[in-house]
């Protein structure tokens, strides 16, 4: 079945043939929104080694024109050694697919770009790239999750478990948490296990999580939430392994856990005035 997954995966490049055209017929791709970096040190590497990864692009609704589908990053790098030798970097030589469903282009731009972006980039878009390309794998293959999260995990030149957690977020932590995790406001290692929350669950967190006055207090409220939510995991899992049946169904959990958001930051501040009346008594 996994060879059969890839071989229609590898279709696709039967559509496609190599050619050479202006440099200036050539446009970015709007979806491929990757921050390019380090263009003139790409530059420099071109200029010297010459252009060893060629440009995949597919033909625009506008004649003679071509739309990138992978090689930004060196497409920019040529438009700089263009502007100093046109004669030299004005043509370029493309691979050109045809026939392409709008689908098809966003499985070959991001299977590109997670061969490519192994290390440093930017988070937020490696995980839209992540699960774009699985649920666009999913959809045009009619394969399943596991399937599609093998070649995901296949494909990327990284680890593996980036992978994973990107898809576990991607698809279970709420917009309301998304947006924070993408402001830098909570980590992604926070953010995934608070993905492993029900939907209420994340709901009652986020309300707490705004309703604390400093960023300590926000900081304490995530920090204890995730705390709780690996304990809770922790015990799950021993007790299925043990064969046991969990004696605490969600509803019953943990007092703690769903005490209402105000009380759990009042609990808060009021241990953290005492542990300062404390040492000042002592003299620390």
């Amino acid at each position: 079945m996994e060879n059969t997954i890839s071989s229609k995966i590898s279709s696709l490049h039967n559509k496609a043939e190599y050619k050479t055209v202006a440099l200036t017929d050539i446009i970015c791709n709007p979806k491929n929104d990757y921050q390019m970096i380090n263009i003139d040190e790409l530059a420099e590497d071109i200029k010297r080694n010459g252009l060893l990864h060629n440009l995949v692009v597919v033909p625009t609704q506008e004649s003679g024109k071509y739309k990138l589908l992978a090689g930004e990053r060196r497409f920019k790098a040529l438009q700089k050694l263009n502007e100093s030798e046109p004669e030299k970097w004005g043509t370029v030589h493309v691979l050109v697919y045809t026939g392409l469903t709008e689908r098809q282009e966003e499985i070959i731009m991001d299977s590109s770009n997670l061969q490519a972006r192994s290390s440093g980039g930017n988070e937020e878009q490696l995980r839209k790239a992540t699960n774009r390309y699985m649920d666009n794998l999913k959809a045009e293959f009619g394969i399943s999750e596991k399937q599609a999260l093998k070649e995901a995990t296949d494909v990327y030149s990284g680890s593996g478990n980036t992978i994973r957690t990107n898809r576990k977020i991607g698809q279970n932590l709420n917009e309301d948490f998304t947006d924070e995790l993408d402001k830098g406001k909570i980590g992604k290692g926070d953010a995934a296990v608070i993905a492993d929350m029900n939907e209420d669950e994340q709901d009652n967190l986020f309300d707490e999580f705004e309703s604390a006055e400093t960023e300590e207090e926000k900081q304490a409220v995530i920090t204890n939430a995730v705390n709780n939510q690996k304990e809770k995991s922790t015990k799950a899992k021993a007790e299925k392994k043990s064969g046991k049946q969990p004696k605490e169904t969600e509803e019953y959990s943990s007092i703690y856990t769903n005490l209402n958001g105000k009380i759990r930051i009042l609990i808060y501040k009021i241990t953290k005035r005492l542990l300062t009346i404390f040492l000042k008594d002592v003299n620390i």
